[in-house]
């Protein structure tokens, strides 16, 4: 089995335990409503929500499930080799376009800044709940890579460094450079969190539960980035920046914490780059 065909099961596993088990079932207890209780309501809003954004929700899973055949036909290092700025600057852009259609089909319901809860009002907590949370993900990090699965994953798939990580310690051009660190800590961030905890959530949440939506966007979340190392942290992240999104009822938190978390990265590997611990 290779790391493509895992990372399939695991995305395929999560999308049958959410369109063939928990949207029937809770159909069904929702039918039966002294069997179940209805979602927590939290922060997120779902009564704007239709029918209609199941659909669109769905669309967005399958173009990922594309990505991920896609990736599997692609040496994704070969293709980074030839990647200049204006090709990553592109692929940013096309990312907020393909986020842009959840603003679209939500303003004639709810204005977008009211649905995503920007207009803030506690915007001061994020000083505290960004180190939080950023130390909260090294510490999460650490315990599953102790617990083994760095090592599982290395012994099994091989070790390679990621194309990124790779790029970036080899690449000499200042352009790429700059486009990719801001594609990593701007676009991507701004674009992911309004796709999954701004509307695969609240769509997920309006048809199953709190806890369940939470758990489905965050396992889907870290599958989507196609990286079987960083799948565990990634999918306890996704599921953190739902709940922290929950509670303080503004995007603008997971996408902050989102950013923090991504320019924390590209501090690590612009360090190594530039300061290279010697091999022991």
């Amino acid at each position: 089995m290779t790391e493509h065909e895992l990372i399939g099961y695991v995305f395929m596993g999560t999308l049958g335990a959410f369109f063939l088990l928990g949207l029937p079932a809770y159909y069904f207890l929702r039918k039966n409503r002294n069997l179940v209780r209805p979602p927590v309501l939290g922060k997120v809003a779902t009564w704007p929500l239709q029918p209609l954004d199941l659909v669109v929700a769905s669309g967005y899973i399958a173009f990922f499930v594309a990505g991920w055949k896609l990736s599997g036909s692609v040496d994704q290092k070969e293709a980074l080799s030839k990647a200049n700025a204006w090709m990553i600057a592109g692929n940013s852009l096309v990312m907020l376009m393909f986020a842009a259609v959840v603003p679209l089909v939500m303003f004639w319901r709810i204005r977008p800044e009211k649905f995503f809860g920007l207009n803030w009002p506690k915007w001061r907590w994020i000083f505290l709940i960004v180190p939080c949370f950023l130390v909260g993900v090294m510490v999460v990090g650490t315990i599953i890579m102790t617990l083994g699965w760095q090592k599982f994953v290395e012994g099994n798939f091989g070790g390679d460094v990621q194309a990124m990580v790779q790029m970036i310690k080899e690449t000499q051009d200042v352009a790429l450079m700059a486009a990719m660190i801001s594609a990593a800590v701007i676009g991507a961030p701004i674009a992911e969190e309004i796709i999954f905890r701004g509307y695969l959530y609240p769509v997920a949440k309006k048809y199953t539960s709190t806890w369940f939506a939470a758990m489905f966007t965050g396992v889907l979340f870290g599958v989507v980035h196609m990286n079987l190392l960083g799948l565990p942290i990634l999918a306890l992240m996704g599921m953190a920046l739902a709940v922290l999104y929950e509670r303080t009822g503004s995007l603008w938190a997971p996408i902050i914490c989102h950013m923090a978390f991504n320019g924390m990265q590209m501090f690590f590997m612009l360090f190594l780059k530039y300061f290279p611990v010697p091999a022991s």
